[in-house]
């Protein structure tokens, strides 16, 4: 499916008699430029100009390639809501019913900053859903802090079909709230835990730290069934350095009781130790 599809959801927002290009043209350009690794208007009114014979052979009644303030009005002028809607409407056609991992992060637009109140200006922060498998963004979110990314997130989840798919987020999203809305999503999720939550971490921390990983405790001294432990090591030695990973996967019958996050069936800890 092109990327021109994108366009059945958006309404050009100019007036009749200001139409001196299509918004076809305006908009397959910008897309093809932004893709091609244009940065700014005036890169993508100069990939249109390189590439004019293209566009004139796939652009219904093309006259020429508009300038850059053009491309600047337009765009300023769309509705981020359709464009977005367009975008993950397109995203659904190209790939389906997507069922791998996706990594939910945000993530502050470089250069890009919006106006308040009283003159000063703001960072721009998105948070992203990003298909691994795929290695494409599946929506999108804006948020007018890192703060607001524990609202934002909730939002882009339930704007996406994630049923079956497993979500991966940093510690700002282990919340109640968010933990439900994936569950409600009918999706799985891996969530980092951090010590500014002391009592949740601590409480995690003492279970793996009663557990022998080399086995004394385990089917032995302490009787920990194997079906409620699993442990991986990886070694690595590479210029004058030794790296030892451990991850251990821990249920210990009573997570949910205990922790009282909805649907939580196993904690992870993972060790990474150097030396040089």
């Amino acid at each position: 499916m092109e990327i021109i599809s994108i366009l059945r959801t958006i309404k050009d927002p100019r007036r009749d008699h200001l139409r001196a290009h299509s918004f076809e043209c305006i908009f397959y350009i910008a897309m093809a430029a932004v893709i091609g690794g244009a940065e700014s208007w005036y890169e993508v009114a100069d990939f249109g100009k390189m590439h004019e014979s293209f566009f004139r052979s796939r652009i219904k009644d093309f006259k020429c390639v508009p300038s850059h303030d053009t491309f600047n009005r337009v765009f300023s002028l769309l509705s981020p809501s359709e464009l977005e809607n367009g975008f993950r409407t397109w995203i659904r056609e190209i790939c389906g019913k997507y069922r791998g991992l996706v990594s939910i992060d945000g993530k502050e637009i470089r250069g890009a900053r919006e106006e308040k109140s009283g003159g000063s200006f703001e960072s721009l922060r998105i948070v992203s859903a990003w298909a691994s498998a795929n290695g494409v963004s599946l929506g999108q979110e804006k948020v007018s802090d890192k703060s607001n990314e524990i609202k934002a997130i909730p939002l882009l989840i339930k704007a996406l079909d994630l049923e079956g798919c497993i979500i991966t987020i940093d510690a700002i999203a282990c919340q109640h709230e968010i933990v439900s809305t994936i569950i409600d999503a009918k999706a799985d999720y891996l969530i980092s835990v951090k010590k500014n939550q002391k009592k949740l971490y601590e409480t995690i921390e003492g279970w793996f730290s009663d557990i022998d990983i080399y086995g004394n405790n385990i089917d032995g001294i302490g009787h920990i069934p194997q079906t409620r432990y699993r442990y991986s090591i990886t070694e690595e030695s590479s210029h004058g350095r030794f790296e030892r990973r451990v991850c251990q996967v821990y249920n210990n019958g009573v997570l949910s009781k205990v922790l009282k996050w909805k649907g939580v069936n196993s904690v992870v800890c993972l060790t990474n130790t150097k030396n040089t």
